[in-house]
């Protein structure tokens, strides 16, 4: 993945330059406004930048910030709130490698959201 860097200098007096400069900017608001919302909503986004030690480190932040936002985006379909008292396993996201009880933590945060899903839907 590549970030597009701003024209500096003297090529950003270019009209076509400037333009594609200010679309650029748009684009970083919106998506600063987008991160503010999912850190908001999920308190585990507040320190994640501290974390990245490693090309593994930036892999399983990409994963663990696309699965927020696909639950951000559930919740707002299904127009419900998140009330976090109501989720059952408390799970430090940077140690999802470690065993416990036959099963990775990874594994046991998958089966508790599961669960908390299908018991909001009425399914079990």
């Amino acid at each position: 993945m590549r970030c597009i860097p701003c024209y500096k200098g003297a090529a950003a007096n270019s009209h076509c330059n400037c333009s594609f400069n200010y679309y650029i900017a748009q684009a970083r608001v919106r998506i600063e406004h987008c991160i503010g919302i999912l850190k908001g909503r999920w308190a585990s986004l507040q320190n994640l930048r501290l974390r990245c030690n490693s090309a593994d480190d930036m892999v399983h932040v990409n994963r663990w910030v696309y699965a927020c936002a696909i639950l951000h985006n559930i919740l707002l379909h299904d127009g419900e709130e998140w009330h976090q008292q109501n989720f059952p396993v408390e799970v430090n996201i940077f140690n999802l490698n470690e065993p416990v009880a036959g099963q990775t933590l990874a594994q046991a945060h998958r089966t508790a959201i599961k669960d908390f899903c299908l018991q909001s839907n009425g399914l079990i």
